[in-house]
């Protein structure tokens, strides 16, 4: 039987919807730029993986399905479907292939920080509350998996908070379809720093388990707004 949808269920699956319609929208950059051959290849990358999700609601998806297992397996799905879709891109056209791939998720991202800004109201932001938002938006593997792989924060200022995790949660799902991971994680930054630019934060990726490093290390610094305006949002209110 299946298990009840729950609020954390419907949280879950909004940010996969994200990262689904990330990957619609690469296809879309590709095929037009490349018109002659994009078709093919976007038929290839996603031979084998679930259509995409669309406007169908998650109910639709787990009519005969437990909700979790459903969950689950659609963040194995739509993370591997997306690198799999850059991995032929990248096979085909090299530098330029990557070049529209970091300039699309950079909008990709500044589109949903700007929805993330509406929905939190106020534009210029504490880091730390930033960083709570996009928790609610940057699909970041399976929550009980989360329980097990502990991230540190740090803020030595209200100016910047610096965090640091010791397991990349898309990595193996990268890697899957053999896709390049040190893009897929240029790739996946490039999309959190679109996210924070309306918010006046700056991401910038410090250290990365992709690249070599032993654990991945971001920053997100607030940009000092010298006209005197501005609000703060607080981290009650980012994690409302």
């Amino acid at each position: 039987m299946s298990a009840k949808i729950e609020p954390k269920h419907l949280w879950l699956f909004n940010k996969i919807m994200i990262v689904d319609s990330r990957e619609e929208a690469m296809a879309e950059a590709y095929t037009e730029e490349f018109p002659d051959e994009a078709r093919a290849l976007i038929e290839k990358a996603r031979e084998g993986f679930p259509e995409s999700i669309g406007y169908k609601t998650i109910h639709q998806f787990t009519k005969d399905t437990d909700v979790n297992v459903y969950l689950e397996q659609s963040i194995i799905d739509t993370e591997s479907k997306e690198a799999s879709l850059l991995k032929h891109f990248i096979c085909k056209f090299g530098e330029e292939a990557k070049k529209i791939a970091l300039k699309e998720s950079f909008e990709h991202g500044r589109r949903y920080g700007e929805d993330a800004v509406m929905q939190y109201a106020l534009i210029n932001n504490s880091p730390s509350g930033v960083y709570n938002i996009l928790k609610h938006y940057l699909l970041d593997g399976w929550p009980p998996d989360l329980k097990i792989t502990p991230v540190e924060t740090e803020e030595p200022s209200g100016l910047e908070l610096l965090e640091r995790h010791n397991k990349c949660m898309r990595i193996d799902n990268w890697r899957s379809v053999d896709a390049p991971v040190e893009f897929l994680c240029d790739y996946t930054n490039e999309w959190i720093r679109g996210f924070c630019v309306k918010f006046n934060i700056e991401h910038k990726k410090v250290a990365s388990i992709a690249h070599g490093d032993e654990r991945c290390e971001q920053t997100f610094t607030k940009k000092v707004d010298r006209s005197g305006a501005g609000g703060r949002i607080t981290e009650k209110q980012a994690d409302r």
